[in-house]
């Protein structure tokens, strides 16, 4: 198992990740190695085979299984990129050198119980990451309810736009159908008098 080299933190409430060191064009050429463990179901670093911008790949499958001609890292807001994305200055963590922790590991499970109770109470978590296990790691940011459509947010903004726009006509559909069905009943109960007029 790999072992991940702890960021340094800011002493704010909400923690902060210290950046990686920044990679040149040759460190980069050296971390392009799959590991063992790569899938070849078409996935891409960020989305699953044929879910683009419908359902991202989580950290623990970012970290620990491996891309095709490609290797992946964990960015700010939890989103699973290729190392050619990365941006100066920001955090990452790079599955060439770390290992997400499994679901079952237990200081990831009380990290995960305590991150969820902070978030809940005050939209911020203490601490941003907790080591498990043989060194393996797990994020705040990973472990929130909302990931999933943070990173579909962040990546796919129009689509995110256009699928409010979907929402948006079929809820106007129905107000319309409702309106169209009450004046045909009222014009039916009109003509109902004017030939029944004892009614």
């Amino acid at each position: 198992m790999r072992n991940a080299v702890p960021p340094t933190f800011s002493s704010k409430k909400e923690s902060h990740l210290a950046p990686m060191a920044s990679s040149n064009s040759s460190s980069l050429g050296a971390e392009m190695t799959a590991p063992d463990n790569v899938t070849t179901s078409g996935d891409s670093c960020t989305w699953y085979a044929g879910e683009s911008c419908e359902k991202s790949r989580t950290c623990y499958d970012c970290l620990n299984v491996g891309i095709v001609g490609d290797s992946c890292a964990v960015g700010v807001f939890g989103q699973c990129l290729s190392i050619s994305e990365q941006i100066t200055g920001e955090t990452y963590y790079l599955a060439s050198s770390t290992t997400y922790c499994k679901p079952s590991d237990e200081i990831c499970t009380t990290c995960r119980s305590q991150w969820l109770e902070d978030y809940a109470a005050s939209r911020a978590v203490t601490s941003s990451l907790c080591f498990g296990e043989n060194g393996c790691i797990c994020l705040a940011v990973c472990e929130r309810e909302m990931r999933n459509s943070l990173v579909i947010h962040n990546q796919c903004p129009s689509f995110e736009r256009a699928k409010v726009g979907s929402i948006m006509l079929i809820i106007g559909m129905g107000v319309a159908s409702i309106i169209v069905f009450s004046m045909f009943t009222y014009c039916i109960k009109k003509l109902l008098k004017r030939a029944l007029p004892c009614a």
